[in-house]
């Protein structure tokens, strides 16, 4: 069977998970009320909230995957039927054990009575329920509906409040226009029980849990107001921001212990003094009169330097030479 398929899946899933597959497995509606027990359920299971000594018990994960207790069932009654057709609200139908006949005038309710089985029930035939003419309120279609089990014990179910009970799949509705779909029509799991929708309500309930569980961490989420107390890329101020749920107090004790920068300290003061005795202050302002006398020398240089430059010293080779050819003319000359 589908039911037991599912059953052994959702065994294997997280507790939080299970209670909300139960939930859906014995046909209640998706609400509030069910998000919450879920949401409280998983933040039990992850410590966020006080666990429970006892769990509770889970119908379908507890008993075995054939449920012993509707094995078989009867229907035995249809009673208090509102806002359907022509139908009186104290009207009733007790359900014989192998044959019921329903008869009467046209018009006295005798289809208002199959539209609404055809809605209860697993069926394809005629759901177009009509306002009942006589009743001035808007009055939703609903009716009761008695069931048996095997044992004897009877359980009145509310039609449409309890229609994904498992009870309403176990009964099927065959009239006129049933016979014309199923010869003529593909066959549509609308009508289908609860196993073939389960998954569909599971992750609907889950994704409204995940969207429980965003809200509460933004809720939650705090700013870390002592980052700022640590602009400079350090160990502890890593550790600052690194802080979370996850954070165990013992590593930010740890953290806090300066112990073993004791004589880190010690070297870095002694550091210090021999740095304050050379006096910076006035050993830069000597420096920076040394520089200046230095740039000085250094354009003086540069001036002489200019006065050897090649082309000077071809000038003056040739103004040697010159003289040297005018001394020997002039002692020619005197010879």
């Amino acid at each position: 069977m589908i039911r037991d398929e599912i059953v052994e899946w959702v065994r294997k899933q997280p507790y939080w998970q299970q209670v909300g597959a139960d939930a859906i497995l014995r046909g209640i509606k998706i609400n509030e009320s069910l998000i919450d027990e879920v949401y409280l359920t998983l933040k039990q299971d992850h410590n966020l909230e006080e666990t429970l000594s006892t769990r509770k018990s889970l119908e379908f994960l507890s008993n075995s995957t054939k449920p012993k207790s509707i094995s078989k069932v009867i229907w035995n009654e249809l009673s208090e039927v509102k806002g359907v057709n022509a139908l009186s609200s104290s009207s009733s139908i007790p359900v014989g054990r192998q044959l019921t006949i329903i008869y009467g005038l046209n018009g006295s309710g005798k289809s208002g009575y199959v539209r609404l089985l055809n809605n209860a029930f697993i069926s394809r035939g005629d759901k177009h329920i009509l306002s009942n003419i006589f009743n001035e309120e808007n009055v939703t279609p609903s009716a009761k509906f008695v069931f048996e089990n095997e044992k004897g014990n009877s359980e009145t179910l509310v039609f449409p409040e309890d229609h994904k009970n498992e009870l309403f799949s176990r009964v099927a509705v065959f009239d006129s226009k049933s016979a014309t779909n199923d010869l003529t029509k593909d066959v549509e799991l609308n009508f289908a029980p609860i196993e073939f929708n389960f998954f569909d309500e599971f992750n609907h309930l889950i994704t409204e849990v995940k969207k429980r569980l965003n809200e509460d961490i933004k809720e939650k989420n705090k700013e870390n107001i002592y980052v700022r107390q640590f602009p400079n890329k350090t160990q502890i101020g890593e550790l600052v921001k690194s802080i979370n749920s996850n954070t165990e107090y013992v590593d930010l004790e740890n953290a806090s212990k300066t112990d073993h920068l004791k004589n880190e300290l010690q070297i870095k003061m002694k550091r210090k003094s021999e740095l304050v005795a050379l006096n910076i202050m006035n050993q830069q302002k000597l420096l920076d009169k040394r520089k200046a006398k230095l740039n000085g020398i250094k354009e003086r240089i540069k001036v002489i330097n200019a006065k050897f430059s090649s082309e000077r010293i071809d000038r003056t080779k040739e103004l040697i030479q010159r003289r040297s050819d005018l001394k020997k003319k002039f002692q020619l000359l005197r010879v």
